[in-house]
């Protein structure tokens, strides 16, 4: 998350529910898969009681974007209709970029849904942005003051506290998954239905498998303008018909494919480092930072390329441990970065 902490903005007041201010897991919401293999909550992105979190209209227009680029359902399952998409996560970001190439920042909430099937959760997701705001917040900013309501309200049904304690899934819904029917869930889901509403989507991404393999992953994504999901154009690229990233596995090449700037990258030297002559390495994690940095690329490549892949690269090999790598760097508000 940027390294974001919104670490005692203010102080609650009232009970000890924790640490004052916001902690990761008070903006950072990962649900558990319970004993069935199933994510709790069952929070699909519509349902018999709740407005959608997208439209049908929108899901339509993705999965027709989707088709389109060669992704096809894992044998055995289906993402064609809302209710097969639950929500899996989702974060809230107080300064995320609004613009590429400027040092605005855009609050905004992530949400990331998978398709399930009986058998579990299927390999394909997308995130879904809700724009909440500009500019970074202030310390009596409605939403972070909704943030530490569910907090407190959180700790008074379960005292289970969250500061401190490091990214992964969630407390207070692995103790609600533990105790169901005691509502220990409903003020973070009561949180997640006031903000994630079709009025406020900005963004959605996709990943899913071409030709349903397991090894060959399609990227896209695009924006939605009054309130229907536009493909967007390959970064740097107006031109071109839409925005796809490629990462094959099963290719010779191992092509992530297109990139900013008309460049080709290949991502084989990483899986195979043993075959790179001197200096390509470094020629890799220079191109991999383009497609990183915003100041160059969509923010949807951004995405993408930094959930799934950009990462792996900060890993040394050798000692497998996370290593700084210096690349391009783009200008952020200094809260956070």
């Amino acid at each position: 998350m940027r390294g974001f902490i919104l670490f005692c903005i203010f102080c609650l007041t009232g009970t000890a529910a924790a640490a004052p201010g916001l902690d990761v897991l008070d903006t950072v919401f990962l649900f558990p898969i319970d004993s069935s293999n199933q994510v709790f909550p069952n929070v699909a992105l519509k349902d018999a009681i709740h407005e959608g979190l997208i439209t049908r209209l929108q899901l339509d227009s993705v999965l027709v974007a989707a088709q389109s680029f060669g992704i096809r359902p894992a044998p055995g399952s289906a993402f064609n209709t809302l209710p097969n998409w639950k929500v899996v996560a989702f974060r809230y970001d107080p300064c995320s970029p609004d613009t590429p190439g400027g040092d605005d920042c855009m609050q905004e909430l992530r949400v990331v849904a998978q398709p399930f099937t009986a058998a579990g959760p299927v390999d394909t997701s997308m995130h879904i942005t809700y724009g909440l705001g500009r500019a970074f917040p202030r310390a009596d900013d409605p939403i972070l003051q909704d943030l530490l309501r569910q907090k407190q309200m959180s700790y008074d049904r379960t005292k289970v506290l969250t500061a401190g304690f490091p990214l992964g899934t969630h407390p207070v819904l692995h103790q609600a998954m533990l105790n169901q029917g005691k509502g220990y869930a409903l003020p973070i889901l009561d949180f997640l239905r006031k903000y994630a509403v079709p009025g406020r989507l900005k963004k959605i991404t996709m990943m899913g498998l071409k030709n349903a393999s397991a090894q060959s992953w399609t990227f896209f994504g695009g924006d939605v303008v009054n309130g229907q999901w536009q493909l967007r154009s390959i970064a740097n690229s107006p031109d071109s018909s839409g925005q796809m990233i490629d990462f094959d596995l099963n290719s010779s090449d191992r092509l992530f494919f297109p990139v900013p700037e008309n460049k080709y990258l290949s991502t084989y030297g990483f899986f195979h480092r043993e075959t790179l002559g001197e200096g390509e390495i470094d020629i890799f994690r220079q191109n991999l930072h383009v497609i990183e940095n915003p100041r160059q690329s969509n923010r949807n490549t951004v995405d993408c390329l930094s959930c799934h892949s950009a990462t792996s690269i900060k890993m040394d090999i050798n000692q497998g441990i996370p290593k700084f790598v210096a690349g391009k760097t783009f200008a952020m508000p200094v809260r956070t970065t």
